[in-house]
């Protein structure tokens, strides 16, 4: 099982690694959602709009 990493610049993934990222997303009807979702690190910055708070490598995918 992975551990959650918190978002900062010491402890940021390396450049181009896929991640694990949880980010909140409030909205007028429900402000405290928050989701999951992978996306990549790329030029100091996760390529998805919305801002990260933790982070974490994908785990391996299953074997067949």
């Amino acid at each position: 099982m992975s551990v959650w990493i918190k978002f900062e610049e010491c402890s940021a993934p390396e450049e181009h690694q896929d991640c694990l990222v949880y980010y909140h997303s409030p909205s007028v009807y429900f402000p405290n959602l928050y989701f999951m979702t992978q996306s990549s690190y790329y030029k100091g910055r996760f390529e998805i709009e919305e801002t990260v708070t933790h982070w974490q490598p994908l785990p391996e995918p299953p074997t067949a």
